[in-house]
């Protein structure tokens, strides 16, 4: 197991805060966190933890002055952009210039990893050729109670997941329509990446950074992690966060368009009614009675996190057989589920991209991981070296995919799609979509 990683953040926050935020990763077994203080007249954390494993970095007009500035982001060397997220951007490609493990993650204050098995021992599983893999979010809710105290934000075990897209269940459970939602989330819903450190970041962002080189892939989800969003904090400062968008003393022009229509909506009635209409809205969104949580958790739209054990799902046919990889063989067939033995019938899994578009197919055999590629007959055989193949991806509402190679170094051969007969065989060779090339992931 050689992967490493480490963590940056960009950060104004108290310094009890802080504190829980870099003993949670620390814990994670992060073997370097890069945290810039975004206000650091105002934070002396760093006089408070002496740690080898945390570098920190003064954000003062000095700081933007003198420091190196990337040839990707858009303002001017030597000045504090008034956005924030191009501060970001910056800090992340700083630590990334600097970073000495392979992978680096970018999170937010308000967010804290959550992983079902060794960090290291997943990220080790990645092909080379990937540059990016990402962690969904999920989003706390507060069950009859809102957090006593800051600290307490990160005490709640339940959380929101867009695993399933449902906005008229969502509405029903926020019926003032300002509270502009995306199927349940007020944050971000598109996750946090580890990066790839050897290579460059061609166009920096905050959750789907693009590489330098094109022979990467980016944005494959690790299903095993979640980044826990804990997007509301406490009611004070919800409130305090709301005041200070009505008047504009921070600059977050990158806002989804969601977030921008509830933003204006809750400024609006700020100004229309005080105070109080802010903090009415904060328990709406953020604190379920027993009757709205249980709703919630037996449809699956809330989730209660807890230790247990990930396990990795199976692909199966349209004839309900697992597609597996043989050993002995030395290709992938589709066995009956009483067949697989781990050892010399191995299961196969799926990566997908973020957008569904592609993916790379996989086995663990002692706890490494292969990769499947296609040969020029269309068989999809264990690869040699440490590259996964990209195949097309095709996903339909219900989840049901099928799996395509483009044959790109075959310029006589149309692309293919995966199929698995009653045979048992398994290959690339139809050229359009039946029953016989669809595959569920369970």
């Amino acid at each position: 197991m050689q992967s490493k990683w480490s963590l940056v953040t960009t950060v104004k926050a108290p310094d009890d805060l802080i504190e829980r935020f870099i003993q949670h990763y620390l814990d994670m077994g992060a073997s370097k966190m890069y945290i810039f203080l975004d206000s650091p007249n105002e934070q002396l954390i760093h006089k408070k933890i002496n740690d080898e494993r945390i570098s920190f970095f003064f954000c003062d007009p000095e700081f933007w002055e003198k420091r190196q500035h990337f040839h990707s982001l858009r303002y001017k060397k030597g000045e504090r952009s008034d956005f924030v997220e191009y501060r970001q951007y910056h800090n992340l490609l700083h630590a990334s210039s600097i970073c000495e493990t392979e992978w680096l993650l970018n999170v937010d204050i308000d967010e804290l990893l959550f992983s079902m098995i060794d960090i290291n021992e997943e990220l080790s599983r990645i092909p080379d050729n990937i540059f990016t893999v990402l962690v969904r979010p999920l989003e706390a809710v507060y069950l009859k109670e809102e957090p006593a105290s800051l600290i307490n934000t990160f005490d709640t075990k339940y959380f929101k997941s867009r695993r399933k897209v449902d906005y008229d269940f969502w509405n029903d459970i926020y019926p003032d329509k300002g509270l502009k939602h995306k199927s349940g989330f007020f944050g971000h819903v598109t996750g946090k990446s580890f990066i790839r450190t050897s290579d460059e970041i061609f166009r920096p962002s905050c959750h789907l950074p693009l590489p330098m080189n094109e022979f990467f892939s980016h944005g494959f989800i690790i299903h095993s992690m979640y980044i826990l969003h804990f997007e509301a904090m406490t009611r004070d400062l919800f409130v305090q966060k709301m005041v200070n968008r009505a008047g504009k003393v921070y600059n977050t022009p990158f806002l989804d368009e969601a977030s921008k229509i509830r933003t204006k909506y809750l400024t609006d009635r700020y100004a229309e009614i005080g105070e109080e209409s802010l903090h009415n809205a904060y328990l709406d969104m953020h604190v379920f009675d027993d009757e709205k949580m249980s709703k919630c958790l037996e449809t699956g739209f809330v989730v209660k996190i807890d230790e247990k054990e990930h396990k990795s799902k199976r692909i199966i046919n349209a004839h309900g057989d697992v597609m597996a990889y043989s050993v002995i063989d030395g290709i992938v067939k589709a066995v009956d589920e009483s067949a697989i033995d781990d050892v010399y019938i191995i299961p196969i899994m799926l990566h997908e991209k973020y957008d569904n578009s592609e993916c790379y197919i996989y086995f663990l055999e002692n706890g490494n991981s292969h990769f499947i590629c296609s040969d020029r007959d269309g068989t999809p055989r264990k690869s040699k070296g440490r590259h996964a193949q990209i195949f097309r991806l095709i996903k339909d509402k219900n989840g049901i995919i099928s799996i395509r190679f483009e044959f790109k170094n075959d310029d006589k051969k149309e692309p293919q799609f995966l199929t698995a007969n009653r045979s048992g065989s398994v290959s690339f060779s139809r050229p359009t979509i039946k029953d016989w090339e669809k595959f569920k992931v369970v």
